[in-house]
């Protein structure tokens, strides 16, 4: 499969799922605010959201796996720089949250700053090794 094709079939699943989702995130939040809903029933509710992030997420993961080796290898690599800065930013965060009086940040920002970071880094990466129109 080229990386035009598999390209599309990402976006194909992405668009839907991220639109799925933005809409589902203001609504519920939306419905929290005014009070209009038990609160049982967001609980329930934030599965949409949910939902729509695993359907991106298994849109990449399949994307991935449709590249050729190189392409799959560059991403990967990404990914893993990506996850590194994730999780050494929470790890020290977290110990000095536990030891001193920083504010708290929310777990809801990791999966936001690993695709943020994974970003980044890819097109850094691309840039760097004279790759054009590598970046999803």
């Amino acid at each position: 499969m080229t990386q035009k094709t598999a390209h599309r079939r990402y976006i194909k699943v992405f668009i839907p799922a991220m639109v799925i989702y933005m809409i589902s995130i203001f609504a519920i939040s939306w419905a929290n605010i005014q009070s209009y809903l038990p609160k049982y029933s967001l609980y329930f509710l934030t599965i949409i959201p949910v939902l729509s992030i695993f359907a991106w997420m298994w849109a990449q993961w399949r994307y991935v796996k449709e590249l050729d080796e190189y392409m799959r290898a560059r991403q990967v690599e990404a990914m893993m720089y990506g996850m590194m800065v994730v999780v050494a930013f929470a790890s020290g965060w977290g110990l000095m949250e536990l030891m001193t009086d920083v504010p708290r940040i929310p777990i809801f920002f990791a999966g936001p700053g690993f695709y943020l970071f994974y970003g980044i880094i890819f097109a850094v990466m691309s840039k760097r090794a004279g790759e054009k129109g590598a970046c999803l």
